[in-house]
């Protein structure tokens, strides 16, 4: 493995397992030492909810939902650090801040907690970055996160009453919002020679700028149209062009 990867899957590893560590310390703290660290999740619409916008992401009801949402994240948020290194600190925190603000605006009373509302934003953001960018490797990426969180899909409808799918929909709905704007930074489809040399020859022909096209294509397709003038004639009082021919008639000779 290049230290290039190494680096990547060293930091990608860092800020996952770091998530992790607090969500497992809190619940244990929770769940084994009762000190109901639950009631600090997120409560729409209220003043005291708003700590939740920091917290609802590191608190869990019980094993069964801090395991599923842990094994998640990790798979996922391994991705998006090391297949979007450029990019991912930029938003990792947006989808941690804005998915929980969204959730507090409009998500039904009660107290929301769970990772699953980062984890959907994660999960729809590298779904979508590799489709808008066309690039084959992280297409793959998005066919392997379809093919194996698919059916996360049913969890932004509220099917379940207890599962809170607002928060679902929130985090799904900024990580599509965040693919699409950071759709041209980080990783980008790789572009051949012989696109470029197309791109060039367009917009040499079809008479752009200089600054659009550089000074030495520029220059150079002005040297052709000296070398080669065609004369348009825009004035419709000229006379047209007259081809005349004149031959002299061979007379027969005597039989």
């Amino acid at each position: 493995m290049k230290p290039e990867d190494k680096n990547r899957v060293y930091n990608a590893l860092l800020i996952t397992m770091s998530f992790l560590l607090i969500c497992w310390a809190l619940f244990l703290l929770d769940a084994e030492l009762g000190y109901n660290i639950k009631s600090w999740g997120l409560k729409p619409r209220k003043s005291e909810g708003l700590i939740g916008i920091l917290s609802v992401h590191f608190l869990h009801k019980d094993y069964e939902h801090i395991i599923n949402n842990s094994w998640a994240f990790l798979v996922l948020n391994l991705y998006l650090f090391f297949f979007y290194r450029g990019v991912a600190y930029k938003v990792f925190p947006i989808i941690l801040i804005v998915s929980a603000i969204l959730l507090w605006i409009w998500g039904r009373p009660g107290n929301h907690i769970g990772a699953s509302v980062v984890v959907y934003g994660l999960s729809s953001f590298l779904f979508f970055s590799g489709l808008f960018r066309k690039s084959l490797p992280l297409m793959a990426v998005s066919a392997l996160v379809l093919f194996s969180y698919g059916s996360m899909l049913w969890g932004v409808f509220p099917i379940r009453p207890e599962m809170s799918w607002e928060g679902h929909l929130s985090g799904a709905l900024v990580g599509l919002l965040c693919a699409y704007y950071y759709r041209e930074d980080g990783p980008q489809r790789k572009v051949y020679q012989w696109e470029l040399d197309e791109e060039r020859e367009r917009l040499v022909f079809e008479n752009t700028t200089y600054e659009e096209i550089g000074m030495e294509e520029a220059e150079a397709f002005m040297r052709l149209q000296e070398e080669n003038p065609i004369h348009h004639s825009h004035n419709s009082n000229e006379d047209p062009v007259r081809i005349n021919y004149s031959y002299q008639e061979q007379k027969k000779k005597d039989q």
